[in-house]
């Protein structure tokens, strides 16, 4: 019985020390695939900062020319007519603000629509429902008329 424990003994040192050695090896793998991975890294951020340095190459040919954006700024158009009088000598982020102030009001607008639609349709489903289920057809509570809450929006 003596012998038998010793041999089950040493086949686990042996088990250990080779599962020992196997960590270790596969260890000393995983630092050098990080070592390299770390150098490409650092060669590709070199390469990118160095070519955020260099000059475009791209010069202005002659400074009497107007900007690009003048039609823009002045609110003449690309035909040569005036712009009406309210948008003469508004900037670019004046005009751009405008439009995006139009575009969210038509984007509220048509959200509200949506949500009128959905609420419609849940409480033609649930009429359907309580007519199939419901042995009392006139006892119907409708979904109310904005089922959701959005508190991130400030609600309806």
């Amino acid at each position: 019985m003596h012998k038998r424990t010793t041999g089950d003994l040493q086949r686990a040192r042996t088990a250990l020390q080779a599962l020992r050695t196997t960590h270790v090896a596969e260890i000393k793998k995983r630092e050098k695939e990080i070592e390299g991975m770390r150098e490409r890294w650092s060669k590709l951020s070199d390469s990118q900062l160095k070519i955020g340095t260099l000059p475009s190459g791209m010069a202005v040919s002659s400074s009497c020319l107007q900007p690009a954006n003048a039609s823009a700024m002045t609110g003449i158009g690309s035909d040569g007519a005036g712009g009406d009088a309210a948008q003469m000598g508004r900037g670019i982020p004046d005009v751009a603000l405008e439009e995006a102030e139009k575009a969210c009001a038509g984007l509220r607008e048509e959200n509200g629509e949506l949500k009128v639609l959905v609420v419609d349709a849940a409480n033609a489903v649930r009429k359907i429902l309580h007519k199939a289920l419901s042995s009392d057809p006139d006892d119907l509570e409708l979904v109310r008329t904005y089922p959701f809450a959005f508190p991130f929006f400030g609600g309806w």
